[in-house]
């Protein structure tokens, strides 16, 4: 069975009415995770493609601290995915696990997926999410101050995530049997544009918002918003560790920095994707009202 799943805020951005879509779809969410279906399973009569939430409490997950009597109340969940978090929700490629970057908790929330019904457990203690200074009861983390987005490795074997706070991208080893994430060792789990401590350096690397892998996994993309920057890396297959490719190959600005490559129309980076055959990638500049196109 395919399954949808949405993260919900339910506030509205200062300064304007504007709220997520997801708000929307389900209003019964504070902050949290939706649980859809696509109705050929649940409701035959309705055309093909639209989603209807799982019933009761399976349908809705929320964070402890905002409790709902008709959803399940989960740790390290509160606001998912806030504004800057253009890829909040990942899910394993072996569909086993769901993975959450929980900006307030400081967090990466962790689900056991049923693969039938679309049903989410979190994991019981330190297995069911990390955190920064490991609150909640999660596995410890550190340069994980407001984590916005995932990307797991096609392997399956890593989870990578941005976090806009600390201007960082954080590693982990996935054990593909429980979903548990470890974060690599020192420096190789820890990558910063600000000087974190514990973290290696990089280069355009300033309020990341979305990250991505290409599909043969060699390497991981970041865009950040404020910084209007793509920086690029290359994943160690065996180890996980990212490293920043060399010189002007690491990182592309909007304006002249020391050690990128510029582009044209790219100010404030929020949507990345990488072609099927790997030959392209592209980006989504908000400021510049524009699509970016890069060979690969």
């Amino acid at each position: 069975m395919a399954v949808v799943f949405l993260v919900a805020l339910g506030r509205r951005m200062a300064g304007s009415g504007w709220v997520r879509a997801a708000v929307a779809i389900c209003a019964v969410m504070v902050a949290g995770v939706g649980v859809f279906v696509p109705t050929a399973a649940a409701a035959p009569d309705r055309p093909g493609g639209s989603i209807v939430q799982l019933p009761g409490r399976d349908g809705c997950l929320t964070d402890r601290s905002t409790p709902k009597a008709s959803c399940t109340p989960v740790r390290a969940l509160m606001t998912p995915g806030p504004f800057l978090g253009s890829g909040a929700i990942a899910i394993s490629p072996d569909g086993r696990h769901l993975y959450v970057a929980s900006f307030k908790s400081d967090a990466i929330t962790t689900f056991r997926l049923n693969r039938r019904t679309g049903r989410l457990v979190q994991p019981r203690g330190e297995a069911g999410c990390i955190s920064a200074r490991g609150r909640y009861g999660c596995a410890q983390a550190w340069g994980l101050d407001g984590p916005n987005s995932l990307t797991v490795s096609p392997n399956g074997r890593f989870v990578s995530a941005t976090s806009l706070l600390t201007s960082s991208v954080t590693t982990y080893r996935r054990n593909k049997d429980s979903g548990v994430l470890t974060q690599l060792a020192g420096s190789r789990g820890c990558i910063s544009g600000t000087g974190v401590p514990g973290c290696a350096s990089a280069r355009g690397l300033s309020g990341p918002d979305v990250i991505v892998t290409s599909s043969d996994g060699q390497n991981v993309y970041v865009g950040s918003f404020p910084g209007s920057a793509l920086a690029v890396f290359q994943r160690n297959r065996q180890g996980g560790q990212l490293a920043q490719l060399a010189g002007e190959a690491g990182c592309i600005t909007a304006a002249a920095t020391s050690g990128c490559d510029t582009a044209l129309a790219m100010t404030a980076i929020e949507g990345l994707a990488v072609s099927g055959d790997g030959a392209s990638v592209f980006a989504a500049a908000a400021g510049s009202n524009a699509v970016l196109a890069f060979a690969r």
